[in-house]
C-alpha cells in the first residue's frame, strides 16, 4: 500500500498541491497589498495541465524505480522460509 501511495498517488497529487500553495501565497500577497479578501482574483484552475504533469511525474517515478532499483539479472530469488521459529523474508542472492 505504501509503494502504491509513493509511486502513483503522491506524484499525481503533487502538481495540484503546488498550484494550491501558489494560489494561497498569491492571495496572501494581495491581501498584504491592501486588496480586500472578496476582490482577490484567482486564476482559473488549469485542470488539464495539472493532470498531465501529475501523470508525467507518476510515469517518471515508475521508470526511475524500475531502472534504479532491483537486483542484477544474474541474481537468484530465495523465497521466504521458516527458520528457527521465525519467518525469514524472501530475497535476491547474487
Amino acid at each position: 500500500m505504501t509503494r502504491i501511495f509513493l509511486q502513483l498517488v503522491l506524484p499525481l497529487v503533487v502538481p495540484f498541491v503546488v498550484y494550491w500553495l501558489y494560489v494561497q501565497m498569491a492571495r496572501q500577497k494581495a491581501q498584504a497589498a491592501g486588496v480586500p479578501p472578496d476582490q482577490v482574483r484567482v486564476p482559473e484552475v488549469p485542470w488539464t495541465w495539472l493532470a498531465i504533469m501529475g501523470a508525467l511525474l507518476a510515469i517518471l517515478t515508475l521508470v526511475g524505480t524500475t531502472l534504479l532499483d532491483g537486483a542484477k539479472p544474474s541474481a537468484v530469488y530465495e523465497p521466504p522460509r521458516f527458520e528457527d521459529g521465525r519467518i525469514v523474508p524472501g530475497q535476491m542472492r547474487e
